[in-house]
């Protein structure tokens, strides 16, 4: 706050000193020191507004940090686009029970989710899964501690891109 008090005295009183004085000084240069005034009034003016929208820029940028995901209790754990030529798994998670996963994954083409607690190369084990869609949102609750990815399988034979995004409610503390 000092620092807008201290811009704000150059704003407005060193205009108004010099406005006063230097006329009495040199009067055959009114004209053109009223207009030096008017340049040193409004380049101060401009500086002060770049200082608080500098100001403002940086509180917004501590609030993106924050993420808005996590204003919500919501932590994103991957978001990826996989391409579909057979069923792909993510990343594994490590969860314990009591743990909320948000699911989203949409694509062009029709396909189901699926979440597992076993991935090989050739199979994976179901946990839970979604109905047959081109797009779908929705949550899993984790009751047995383990690690945990999320499969997405195509319904058709072409290959085509899917879009996941995943994110965790943690267990709450208590």
């Amino acid at each position: 706050m000092e620092r807008t008090q201290a811009l704000w005295a150059v704003i407005v009183g060193i205009p108004s000193v010099v406005l006063g004085l230097l006329p009495l000084l040199y009067p055959a240069l009114t004209p053109w020191l009223v207009g030096a005034l008017v340049v040193l009034w409004v380049s101060s003016v401009v500086a002060w507004l770049l200082q608080r929208l500098a100001l403002l820029q940086s509180q917004i940028n501590t609030l993106m940090q924050k993420g808005a995901d996590q204003l919500g209790g919501w932590k994103a754990l991957e978001e990826v686009e996989l391409f579909l030529d057979g069923w792909q798994a993510t990343q594994r998670f490590s969860l314990i029970p009591g743990d909320i996963l948000k699911v989203g994954v949409s694509g062009p083409k029709r396909f189901t989710v699926c979440l597992s607690n076993t991935v090989s190369k050739k199979r994976f084990e179901i946990v839970e899964k979604s109905p047959e869609t081109k797009n779908w949102k929705g949550t899993w609750q984790i009751f047995e501690p383990g690690n945990y990815w999320i499969v997405v399988q195509p319904s058709g034979e072409s290959p085509f891109w899917v879009q996941v995004k995943v994110e965790l409610k943690p267990k709450a503390e208590e």
